[in-house]
């Protein structure tokens, strides 16, 4: 674990508003991240028989912490791979097994329950 890591200014309990800063420069569209992406999600684990809808709903529409499984997902879903600094572990999502990869890496922190952009480490 990195002893210093240099975030953005800008913090949030919502993973998709990081996405949304990252994406549109702005945290406004985290809305629409999310729908689309939780959507997939959805459709993903439904189609696949590993959980009816109506249990889907349940435990992810209302939750906004996000699970390993979720972040596993999203990484898949953009072709990316994603580094969180949580708490005191590193957690790593996405293809990390080539030593040279094309895609590109989101690194975040997660501390007291919010979300930033790493700058640097």
């Amino acid at each position: 674990m990195p002893s210093n890591i240099e975030t953005e200014n800008f913090e949030t309990e919502n993973f998709y508003e990081i996405l949304s800063k990252l994406f549109t420069g702005k945290s406004t569209q985290n809305v629409q991240i999310k729908e689309t992406i939780r959507e997939a999600f959805r459709q993903k684990l439904v189609d696949s028989g590993e959980i009816l809808s109506k249990k889907f709903n349940k435990l992810y529409s209302n939750n906004t912490a996000m699970t390993d499984e979720q972040f596993q997902f999203v990484a898949r879903f953009l072709h990316c791979r994603i580094l969180v600094f949580h708490e005191d572990e590193i957690k790593k999502f996405g293809r990390w097994n080539a030593t040279s990869s094309d895609r590109i890496t989101l690194v975040l922190s997660f501390s007291d329950g919010k979300y930033s952009i790493v700058l640097n480490f």
